[in-house]
């Protein structure tokens, strides 16, 4: 069954926005009521007058780091200096691609965060870039490899924050969903654990498909059928409990869609479909 423990695992879904949503979902990070009682703004306004309130709120967020993201890293300090707001974040080993899809697709990426804080909606996320803006603030997220070092930083200057607080509308589950599927295919083919390969992501009639190619000297599809149902119930507590799948998980829900994993041998041809609809997440 190790070998089965890659095909439990779901594949990142690369977006910039779930780095902060892994920080406000964390039970141990700052939530609305630390701000009881705060003149908080709901629309952006170029009068809001923050004095040092945009320091203190970093000070705050940065109490909750180091911040878990599950599988993928965590991320280990907020800052705020040099007219930046700076999210750092330490990735596995094994999500070294991320790092190379964020520096061969930067705009790309960033049109997809963007997108992304947007279908968020959070009022923590809104106030942050409140703040921001009001005092001239970009944002930073900075990815770094555990082992090697290796570098990624993505960057929303204070009118791409303007431009998406002031966004003429509300994104569906829909877009959001397409939107992921042009983002992550960004990053296939990836190679995982257990002989598994990455090809692609699609969404059409309300399923969200990630594909797999199956090294048959490493795993066989018919083990894969033998096994189904634990794989099935180990992916579903894998997305539940990985803070980078929350957001996807939401959209899922929002839209009623179902998310389907296809693996297929590469000698025999022969495949193995799980589905779990959204209403098991």
């Amino acid at each position: 069954m190790k070998k089965l423990f890659a095909l439990s695992k779901p594949t990142a879904v690369l977006g910039l926005a779930f780095i902060l949503f892994c920080s406000f979902s964390n039970p141990n990070a700052i939530s609305d009521s630390h701000f009881e009682g705060a003149n908080t703004p709901t629309p952006y306004s170029a009068n809001i007058k923050t004095d040092n309130e945009l320091l203190e709120f970093v000070k705050l967020m940065n109490l909750s780091c180091p911040t878990s993201m599950g599988d993928f890293g965590e991320i280990v300090s907020i800052t705020h200096t040099n007219g930046c707001v700076s999210f750092k974040a330490v990735v596995n080993k094994t999500y070294t691609y991320v790092i190379d899809a964020i520096n061969n697709n930067k705009q790309s990426i960033k049109h997809s965060a963007k997108q992304s804080f947007s279908y968020m909606n959070s009022p923590i996320i809104k106030k942050l870039f409140q703040l921001m803006i009001a005092e001239g603030y970009g944002l930073e997220v900075i990815y770094v490899e555990k082992d090697t070092q290796k570098t990624a930083k993505m960057n929303l200057s204070t009118n791409d924050l303007a431009d998406i607080l002031n966004a003429d509308k509300e994104y569906s589950p829909q877009e959001f969903l397409r939107e992921q599927v042009r983002v992550t295919n960004a990053q296939f083919p990836i190679k995982l654990e257990g002989g598994i390969t990455g090809t692609q992501v699609t969404y059409s009639n309300n399923e969200f498909v990630f594909y797999y190619d199956m090294d048959e000297t490493v795993n066989s599809v018919e083990l894969l059928q033998r096994n189904t149902l634990n794989i099935k119930k180990n992916l579903i507590n894998a997305l539940k409990t990985e803070p980078s799948s929350q957001l996807l998980i939401k959209a899922l829900k929002d839209a009623g869609a179902t998310m389907v994993y296809k693996y297929t041998g590469d000698k025999t041809g022969k495949s193995c479909t799980i589905k779990i609809n959204s209403s098991e997440l």
